[in-house]
């Protein structure tokens, strides 16, 4: 590793590369049908076919961003071989990621479901996939999140679970307050009214971006208190505007993070936070003393476990000193 790595000028890395890649290509050639059960033998195939091109003369290169770079997949470390790459908020991170599900009431909160995938699951495919398994709820519960997990086919899920979304942060960019006040039909195809309760003249619907081209007479625009808000654009004979039924329900999501009851919401998310937090400084997620996703999954699951343990036993703690002081009283 030494010699390889860290005792190694900048100018002979492309020297040694090329040595290293002559090697596994040799390697391979001696090893084919020969040891194809063998772990170690399909690990260097794999690094073959993910990080080098085959030349016309039958020599290896490394793969370049003309090539199509380096794929998540990739194989990043031969002693775990599951790890995938992700780069998030400017962090290069290699291994896995974890989502978990927490429940709140009066006595307290316990984890009651997780899930442990290679790290290029983004946390909006976590909770597409926790809906999807879910049981239809009897009664309306809310799930409060952030804005990561926020998009419109997870919205629709939870609304057929009985469950009310809540993501405390917006990603992307501000949309007018204005869209809000205008009206679809069911499907979301047409606009019905706009905020100035005028109905369009016509109005076209473009299934590549979801998005409604709405156009109106001249002198229902001029006399509109909500043009200035609603800014048109201006025509020889009509206004324009483009809408969709994603901008309003954005702008909805704007207008009820403004209330008191979404302020308390967003408290109770930043709560939520203390749960990464205390398994990465109590429970030392990030270095896990097994390889592989199905070994580190049954650890992390483990950790969950100690950490509803915990909370049991501090809610018994409670109870114990509630009726002490009732005995005393």
């Amino acid at each position: 590793r030494n010699r390889v790595i860290y005792h190694n000028h900048s100018e002979e890395t492309d020297e040694k590369i090329a040595q290293i890649l002559k090697d596994m290509l040799k390697l391979r050639k001696l090893s084919e049908g020969r040891y194809e059960e063998s772990s170690a033998y399909q690990l260097l195939v794999r690094v073959i076919q993910e990080q080098t091109i085959e030349n016309e003369d039958g020599s290896l290169r490394l793969r370049t961003r003309e090539d199509g770079g380096m794929d998540a997949k990739m194989l990043q470390n031969p002693a775990d071989p599951d790890a995938t790459y992700r780069e998030k908020a400017g962090k290069q991170n290699r291994g896995y990621v974890a989502n978990v599900v927490e429940t709140s009431g009066e006595n307290g909160s316990v984890v009651v479901d997780y899930q442990y995938e290679q790290n290029i699951c983004s946390d909006s495919q976590f909770l597409k996939d926790y809906l999807e398994q879910a049981e239809e709820s009897a009664e309306r519960q809310t799930l409060v999140t952030d804005g990561a997990y926020s998009g419109e086919e997870n919205e629709k899920l939870a609304a057929e679970k009985n469950i009310e979304l809540i993501t405390t942060n917006l990603t992307g960019r501000e949309t007018p307050d204005i869209m809000a006040e205008f009206e679809f039909n069911e499907d979301g195809t047409v606009v019905t009214r706009c905020p100035g309760g005028q109905e369009p003249k016509s109005c076209s619907y473009n299934q590549k971006t979801n998005q409604c081209t709405v156009s109106f007479h001249r002198e229902q625009c001029e006399q509109c208190p909500y043009r200035d808000q609603c800014q048109p654009k201006q025509y020889t004979r009509t206004f324009k505007k483009v809408v969709s039924t994603k901008a309003k329900r954005r702008a909805e999501q704007q207008r009820k993070r403004k209330t008191a009851q979404f302020s308390q919401f967003s408290n109770f998310r930043n709560g939520v936070e203390s749960i990464p937090s205390i398994l990465r400084r109590k429970y030392n997620i990030d270095r896990m003393p097994v390889r592989g996703l199905i070994r580190s999954k049954l650890f992390f699951a483990c950790k969950l476990g100690a950490l509803n343990f915990k909370k049991f036993c501090k809610y018994m703690q409670g109870l114990d000193c509630c009726a002490q002081i009732a005995a005393n009283a």
